[in-house]
């Protein structure tokens, strides 16, 4: 009596299933790994994309509530301008930053800083002095404890590792002059009618920044 074949697999049967199984599972491996550093580099992109709309965001809450009014002039000296700018700075008084509770006014710069990394777009502010005495004060952190925080100057970083920060200003710099754009602002009784930011990047930074065109909304003939 002949025994019939016992039911199993070959070796080469074992064989041949290992490598189809091995080849399937390193087209997954590469396939979710190629999905993992798409999705990594379209998160990161909108990482950027996401912090440079805070920035202008911020840029154009400040420049669109800046006040029309002077700094407070030292006895003896003539007043203070409104609002002050040239193609590296720009200096302004405004309402309290969102995160502070307490009221007053506030004078606030924007500058852009040339560092090691590049150029710096840098933001500082700090309570404005009821009468005279605008001498800035920076401190640390750790310094901060025991004094009086809203008469301190703070600042922050809004963007780093640029190729260039400008500042332009369109507006009449004299009563009965044309309006046109221009480097610099210095006026005692008015602030611009536009506000413009560019920014450019350096080679091989992948970031975007239209310009920023900014109309200061509050307009006063008169102030005390």
């Amino acid at each position: 009596m002949i025994r019939g074949r016992e039911a199993g697999f070959t070796l080469l049967e074992i064989l041949v299933a290992m490598t189809v199984l091995g080849v399937l599972t390193g087209l997954l491996s590469t396939g979710l790994n190629f999905g993992t550093r798409i999705w990594e580099r379209e998160k990161g992109q909108l990482d950027v994309a996401t912090e440079l709309q805070l920035v202008q965001d911020v840029l154009r809450r400040l420049l669109t509530q800046a006040l029309p009014l002077s700094q407070p002039a030292e006895r003896g000296k003539s007043q203070e301008p409104v609002f002050v700018g040239n193609e590296d700075s720009v200096e302004f008084l405004g309402p309290p930053p969102a995160q502070l509770l307490a009221g007053g006014i506030y004078a606030y710069r924007l500058v852009a800083r040339t560092e090691a990394d590049g150029v710096r777009l840098v933001l500082d502010w700090r309570l404005r002095p009821p009468q005279g005495g605008t001498a800035r004060v920076r401190v640390t952190n750790a310094e901060l404890e025991g004094q009086d925080q809203l008469s301190t100057e703070h600042e922050v970083v809004l963007l780093k590792g640029l190729s260039s920060a400008e500042f332009s200003f369109y507006g009449a710099a004299e009563e009965g002059s044309s309006s046109s754009w221009r480097n610099t602002w210095r006026n005692s009784t008015k602030s611009p009618q536009l506000v413009r930011l560019k920014v450019s990047f350096r080679p091989g930074d992948a970031r975007t920044w239209p310009d920023l065109l900014v109309a200061p909304r509050i307009k006063l003939e008169s102030v005390e």
